[in-house]
């Protein structure tokens, strides 16, 4: 069985789809093309009649490649600081967590990496989770029930309101094939002026050598092959869309495990 980083999405996404007998290709970020002699049409909006079918082709990939999850073959299990960058931030941007705080984290399956983070701080945040997994989320329900889970996608929560102190999406948008433009927007109308906005690229995996034995490598995987450059690129590319979307620009840092970046709401 292949591991999970050489679990395809589009290929899990369309096999589903295949099995199903449905006239849909998946194509990345929600996108479906549907397969019509002699015309195209891509479903993106709301009103889409594929959009439900996109959403259990989506559900049913990421259930398989992240639903069962082991956090302890991750690079983070192996750089227990990977969380520095992030405290350095929230202290040299004066964001309190000894205070009540409103959260929302996107893709972050079970809820693990938010008890890493905050660990016995959530007791004063409202909490809420959004990834398109249920399998992801029926754990997080049993293991993390102080958290508010959601099925969804990045790209446009509508059943979520714009009033969060603080929107985390931490090695998320660069796995799942989203829409970058449309997932920064979308989390500049989640937060509340002022607000902070803290987006990371995974910088590297964990991957066996010959012998089996989990190594740290640099990269991100295009087309099966490691590409060292592709996480600065994807950073660059987040970065851009914030300071177009109105974020102001407050930090980019370089982690053991990923690439922060962090803007913020500015007020009116």
């Amino acid at each position: 069985m292949a591991i999970w980083y050489e679990k395809n999405i589009s290929d899990i996404a369309n096999a589903h789809l295949r099995d199903q007998d449905l006239p849909y290709t998946y194509t990345g970020a929600l996108t479906l093309e549907q397969n019509a002699e002699n015309w195209q049409k891509f479903f993106m909006e709301d009103e889409a009649p594929a959009l439900p079918t996109a959403i259990a082709a989506m559900d049913f990939a990421f259930s398989q490649k992240y639903g069962g999850y082991d956090y302890a073959r991750d690079l983070r299990s192996v750089n227990p600081d990977w969380i520095k960058p992030l405290n350095m931030a929230f202290s040299s941007l004066d964001f309190p967590l000894d205070k009540p705080q409103k959260i929302v984290a996107m893709g972050a399956n079970s809820g693990q990496e938010l008890d890493d983070i905050f660990g016995l701080q959530q007791a004063n945040y409202k909490i809420d989770i959004v990834d398109i997994s249920s399998v992801a989320i029926a754990k997080g329900k049993a293991e993390n029930p102080s958290f508010n889970f959601r099925q969804g996608r990045m790209e446009k929560a509508p059943f979520l309101t714009k009033n969060y102190d603080l929107y985390l999406n931490l090695r998320t948008i660069q796995s799942s094939g989203a829409d970058k433009v449309a997932t920064v927007r979308e989390s500049y109308r989640l937060l509340k002026e002022n607000g902070l906005c803290v987006m990371s690229v995974a910088n590297g995996y964990l991957m066996p050598d010959k012998k089996g034995v989990l190594q740290p490598v640099r990269g991100l995987l295009d087309n099966k092959k490691l590409d060292e450059d592709l996480p600065y690129n994807i950073a660059s590319d987040v970065e851009t869309s914030m300071r177009k979307t109105g974020f102001a620009l407050e930090m980019h840092i370089s982690g053991p495990t990923e690439i922060f970046v962090v803007g913020r709401k500015p007020k009116k």
